[in-house]
């Protein structure tokens, strides 16, 4: 499972573009993967952050909440259930 830049992709003949790599992306791009005849690519947005313990320790996750190399920071609008707050 090579990471590639887009100037790579976009010379590689794929069979199935997953965009996306959450959980179902990811589930998705796994079963067709496993027909060793087909090519699968995923793209996903942001940076590729190997080695980083935010990213590769579920027990370190809290850590990416409000860093913005990793959080996007996208909030709600005032929620009227949450007392006006923004989630």
């Amino acid at each position: 499972m090579p990471i590639i830049d887009a100037g790579q992709l976009f010379e590689t003949s794929i069979d199935y573009l997953i965009v996306g790599g959450g959980t179902s992306g990811l589930a998705v791009a796994a079963r067709l993967s496993e027909d060793p005849k087909v090519t699968v690519a995923v793209i996903e947005a942001g940076d590729y952050h190997k080695g980083v313990p935010e990213v590769d320790l579920p027990g370190l996750a809290t850590r990416a909440f409000g860093n913005p190399k990793f959080d996007w920071a996208f909030c709600s609008t005032p929620q009227v259930h949450a007392n006006n707050r923004e989630v």
